[in-house]
């Protein structure tokens, strides 16, 4: 079934296009938000750091999975996941099965 062009739209409160920032998963980290210098909705690794040492190139490494030089909001928000995932665990004191 093909969708009417004006129902598409109902309910709509606004014609515009989302920015990338916009577009953002809410509980995405704050420092996300801050290093993503120009708002295109991922971070560049000259975003994330101007000087480099061993520790930042480890964290940014630890982020940018894919190794493409640049960190995604689904990059960011599974080493949250995977932060959360450990604090529940330690939490629980018992391991799954």
């Amino acid at each position: 079934m093909v969708e009417a062009a004006s129902d598409k739209w109902k309910g709509r409160k606004s014609y515009r296009a989302r920015s990338a920032t916009e577009q953002l998963p809410k509980d995405i980290p704050d420092w996300f938000v801050r290093k993503d210098v120009d708002a295109d909705g991922q971070v560049a690794m000259a975003e994330f750091s101007s000087t480099w040492s061993a520790t930042e190139l480890a964290e940014f490494a630890a982020y940018d999975t894919d190794r493409n030089g640049r960190i995604t909001p689904a990059e960011a928000m599974a080493e949250k996941e995977e932060e959360k995932e450990k604090k529940v665990s330690r939490s629980s004191g018992n391991p799954k099965r």
